[in-house]
């Protein structure tokens, strides 16, 4: 089993600064997008997904409809045969889109609506009273119902699955603890993974691309507001590859006319929203102004100077006289447990000697009592940590003699 852990590190990938891919003005064209001012609180598209094929869906709720963004064109799916139970004001609801191969998924009421990419109404099938949780990259859907268990069905609406708990194919934070120096260590297990971090704030919600690495996010301060958004990204042994931040939100409250309990005047300079982590690793997120709705774009960038991958040196090797050899012990690498498989630890006669693995330990064994070294020999000891055929760099070596 992998397992990420997350700590400070040198980067030099990174993602790249913003791009806007695609921007309208509010109204119902298409391309524009529905905006009702409730002040303090707007109406306005707050969710968005990407598809497994790159596509933006945006749920424009106030035009009733769905905008698809992809390869510089837009479309719009305008429900047809809406069943006579629906409530058409109410289409499509926000955090109940899901897409696969095509098809759109209405998943806030029961029976769940599927539609093409032109609002066809292609089936509908039952789930009870559930709540959608997830789609997962073969296309089944996940609800989480009132009895807190967890159903799996195909698209086409067959009951898979029942879980009693959670499934890890959702990501499962198991620990969540304060460390003595305030930052905040989570747990978070999958599958075929389990990640170690630890942040300053704390990772708020999480993500994994296609190829397994883990994007987390995380609140920090900011400057013009009290907090905005960091993206983290991890690779698959745990270290952190880099962050970024979004902007600050720029907004001002005010206070307006008389009595007691004055009405709040909310003007909106630049609002972001969430960021959305697109199959590929990309990071997506909406900025409203008061003229325009568009989407921003982040892309990851890789550097061909970038470290191999692999976990972090184990460190504090130490060397102490035993009674039948030289006893050894070392600090465990930030990704133990973990991604580390094993320690190799190494052996040469002279500092600059040639050195030999003299035994590899499991991972948590951090001590090696070394019976064969001889007496009146000076040994030099080095100790890395491996993973899956990866290995991090040495530790400082160490030298004593019996």
């Amino acid at each position: 089993m992998l397992a990420l852990v997350l700590i400070t590190s040198t980067s030099y990938a990174k993602w790249d600064s913003s791009k806007q891919v695609f921007s309208g003005k509010w109204g119902k064209n298409i391309g524009e997008f529905g905006f009702v001012s409730a002040n303090p609180r707007d109406g306005f598209p707050e969710d968005i997904l990407v598809d497994a094929n790159g596509a933006i869906i945006i749920s424009d709720q106030i035009n009733k409809r769905i905008q698809i963004f992809q390869n510089g064109s837009v479309s719009v799916v305008v429900p047809k045969n809406l069943p006579i139970t629906w409530v058409p004001d109410l289409w499509p609801s926000e955090k109940s889109i899901a897409t696969y191969s095509s098809k759109i998924f209405e998943t806030s009421f029961d029976p769940v609506q599927v539609y093409n990419f032109q609002g066809d109404l292609l089936s509908t099938f039952k789930v009870g009273s559930n709540y959608f949780r997830f789609l997962d990259s073969q296309g089944n859907l996940y609800f989480e119902g009132e009895d807190e268990k967890y159903r799996e069905y195909t698209t086409s609406g067959e009951l898979l699955y029942t879980y009693d708990n959670k499934p890890l194919v959702l990501g499962v934070e198991t620990s969540n603890e304060t460390l003595e120096n305030g930052n905040y260590r989570q747990i978070i297990e999958y599958e075929d993974a389990k990640f170690n971090i630890v942040t300053p704030n704390g990772i708020e919600s999480y993500a994994r691309d296609q190829a397994g690495y883990l994007y987390g996010v995380e609140s920090v301060p900011g400057t013009k507001a009290e907090w905005h958004s960091r993206v983290h990204k991890f690779d698959p042994c745990g270290k952190e590859m880099g962050h970024f931040d979004l902007p600050d939100n720029d907004i001002h409250t005010e206070a307006v006319g008389i009595g007691t309990a004055p009405a709040t005047l909310v003007t909106v300079v630049e609002e972001y929203g969430p960021p959305v982590i697109g199959p590929d690793g990309s990071v997506y997120a909406w900025k409203r102004t008061p003229d325009t709705y568009s989407i921003l774009k982040w892309t990851w960038v890789d550097d061909p100077n970038d470290p191999q991958p692999g976990p972090d040196a184990p460190a504090n090797l130490k060397l102490t006289p035993s009674l039948d050899g030289l006893y050894l012990t070392w600090s465990a690498s930030p990704q133990d447990p973990g991604c580390v498989d094993g320690y190799d630890l190494d052996r040469a006669t002279s500092a600059d000697g040639n050195y030999s693995t003299i035994t590899t330990t499991d991972p948590g064994e951090l001590k090696f009592n070394d019976t064969g070294a001889l007496p009146g020999t000076s040994y030099y000891y080095k100790v890395r940590a491996k993973s899956d055929g990866l290995y991090s760099p040495y530790s400082g070596a160490v030298s004593g003699s019996r």
